[in-house]
C-alpha cells in the first residue's frame, strides 16, 4: 500500500511539473492499455523522475535568490573585558577590571534602485523555465517511445500470427509435393524447393520473434521494470486490428505551430535570460547602495543589560563603488552581448530544425496513409482472388495445391498492410513529437 501511495504521489508531482501536454491525443487510438502504459512510464521512469527533481531544485534556487532582495536582520551578543592602564600613584589600579555587555539588533538592506538583485532573481526564473522545457521534452519523448514500442509489439504479434499461418501453408504444400514425388509426378528439385521455402519461412519467424522481444524489453525498461521479468511475454495488449487510426490528424499545419516545441521555448527563455545578463552587466557600472540600522543595549553590568536607559540606536548608509575596474566591466558587457548573438543564431537554427522535422513527419504521414490505403485495396483484391480459387477447387476445377499459393500471397500482402498501418501509427506519433505535443 505504501508503494502504491508513493507511486501516485510521484505521478501527481510529475504530471504537475509538465501540465501543458495533450492527454486526449492518446485516447484517439482507442486503446486504454496504451494510455495505462504511458501513465505507468511517467510514474516509474527514472529519467523523468530526474527531470522532475531538477525542476524542484530550480524552484528552490528561485526562492533563494528572492530572499536576497529582502532586508537582513541579525541578532548577536558581544562581551568586552576592559582593563584600564596602570598608574603609579594608584596602587589599586591593577585590580580594576570592567565588563562591557552589548546586545544589538542589526538590520541591513541593499537598496535595489538599479534592480540588480531583482535581475538575478529573474535569471533564476528563466533558468527554471528552461528546466521545465527540458522536462517537457523528456515527457514527450517518453510518451512517444512508449507508444512506438507498444505499437511495434502489436505489429509483430500480428506478423508472427500471419507467419505461422504461412508456415502451416508451407507444410501443407510440402506434404503434397512429397506425395507427388513418391509417385513420380514431380522432380526432386521441386521437393528441395518446397523444403527450402519452408526453412526460409521458419527463419523469418525467428527474426520476427527476436524483434518482438527487443520491443518487449524496451517497453519493460520504459515502464521502470527489469527486462528479465517473467511477465514480459505476458504483457497485456490488444490486437493491432482494434487500434484506431487518428483520422482527424491534420495533414496541413501552419508554420507557427512549431513555436510550442520545448526546444524553441527553451531557446526563448535563454534569450530572455541573456538580455537580463546584458542589463546586469550595464548596471555593474553603477554603485551599490546599502543602509543599516542598529537597535540594542549596552551596559557594564549584565543585570542592567535590558534597561531602557541603556538603549543604543544608530543608523547610516553606504555607497560603494569599485575603482579601476572599468575595463573589466566593459569586457564583461561585450561578452554578454556576444553570448546573446550566439543564442539568437541558435534560436533561428532551432526553428529551422523544428520546421524540417515537422515537414518530414507530415510527408511521411501522408505517404504512409496512401500506402496503407493501397495495401488495404491489395488485401481485398487478393482475398477475392483466393475466394475464386476456392470456388474452383470446390467445383473440382482446381487442385488443393492450386489454393495454397494464393493463400500464402494473401498472408504476405496482409503482412505488408500491417507494416504500413504500423508505420502510419508511428508517423502520427512522430508528428505529435515534432509539434511538441501540440496538435
Amino acid at each position: 500500500m505504501k508503494k502504491i501511495l508513493i507511486t501516485l504521489m510521484v505521478f501527481f508531482c510529475c504530471t504537475k511539473c509538465v501540465s501543458a501536454q495533450n492527454p486526449g491525443w492518446w485516447e484517439k487510438y482507442n486503446d486504454p492499455l496504451l494510455v495505462g502504459y504511458i501513465n505507468e512510464a511517467v510514474a516509474s521512469n527514472y529519467d523523468y523522475k530526474d527531470a522532475s527533481l531538477k525542476i524542484k531544485e530550480s524552484r528552490a534556487r528561485v526562492r533563494e535568490f528572492f530572499g536576497k532582495e529582502l532586508p537582513k536582520l541579525s541578532v548577536f551578543t558581544n562581551y568586552v573585558g576592559i582593563k584600564p592602564p596602570l598608574f603609579a600613584n594608584d596602587p589599586q589600579a591593577v585590580k580594576k577590571f570592567e565588563n562591557l555587555f552589548i546586545l544589538p539588533l542589526l538590520a541591513t538592506y541593499e537598496v535595489d534602485i538599479w534592480g540588480k538583485n531583482r535581475g538575478n532573481t529573474k535569471i533564476q526564473k528563466e533558468q527554471l523555465e528552461e528546466i521545465k522545457q527540458d522536462a517537457r521534452a523528456v515527457y514527450i519523448a517518453l510518451e512517444a517511445d512508449v507508444a512506438s514500442a507498444y505499437f511495434n509489439i502489436l505489429q509483430f504479434d500480428k506478423l508472427i500470427e500471419l507467419q505461422n499461418a504461412i508456415i502451416q501453408s508451407d507444410f501443407q504444400n510440402l506434404d503434397i509435393i512429397k506425395s507427388k514425388y513418391e509417385i513420380g509426378l514431380v522432380s526432386y528439385d521441386e521437393l528441395l524447393t518446397a523444403e527450402s521455402v519452408l526453412a526460409q519461412s521458419q527463419i523469418q519467424l525467428n527474426d520476427l520473434l527476436k524483434q518482438r522481444d527487443f520491443f518487449l524489453n524496451e517497453l519493460m525498461v520504459l515502464t521502470g521494470k527489469s527486462p528479465e521479468n517473467d511477465e514480459k511475454q505476458s504483457l497485456a495488449r490488444t490486437s493491432l486490428d482494434n487500434v484506431s487510426l487518428p483520422e482527424d490528424t491534420p495533414l496541413e499545419i501552419p508554420a507557427n505551430s512549431v513555436m510550442q516545441r520545448p526546444d524553441i521555448l527553451k531557446s526563448e527563455a535563454r534569450l530572455r535570460e541573456s538580455k537580463i545578463n546584458i542589463d546586469l552587466a550595464r548596471k555593474k557600472f553603477l554603485p551599490d547602495i546599502n543602509i543599516f540600522g542598529v537597535l540594542g543595549f549596552e551596559s557594564i553590568d549584565i543585570s542592567d543589560l535590558v534597561d531602557i536607559s541603556e538603549l543604543l540606536t544608530g543608523f547610516g548608509g553606504l555607497v560603494a563603488e569599485d575603482l579601476f575596474t572599468g575595463g573589466q566591466r566593459r569586457a564583461a558587457l561585450k561578452q554578454r552581448k556576444y553570448q546573446y548573438e550566439q543564442l539568437l543564431q541558435n534560436y533561428q537554427s532551432t526553428i529551422l530544425t523544428a520546421l524540417k522535422e515537422t515537414n518530414n513527419a507530415l510527408y511521411a504521414l501522408k505517404t504512409d496513409l496512401k500506402n496503407n490505403e493501397c495495401n488495404l485495396a491489395r488485401v481485398q483484391l487478393q482475398s477475392d482472388s483466393y475466394n475464386l480459387v476456392n470456388v474452383r477447387y470446390e467445383k473440382g476445377l482446381a487442385s488443393c495445391l492450386d489454393t495454397i499459393q494464393p493463400q500464402i500471397d494473401l498472408f504476405v500482402i496482409q503482412q505488408e498492410q500491417i507494416r504500413t498501418k504500423t508505420s502510419y501509427l508511428i508517423g502520427s506519433i512522430n508528428l505529435y513529437k515534432a509539434l511538441g505535443g501540440k496538435i
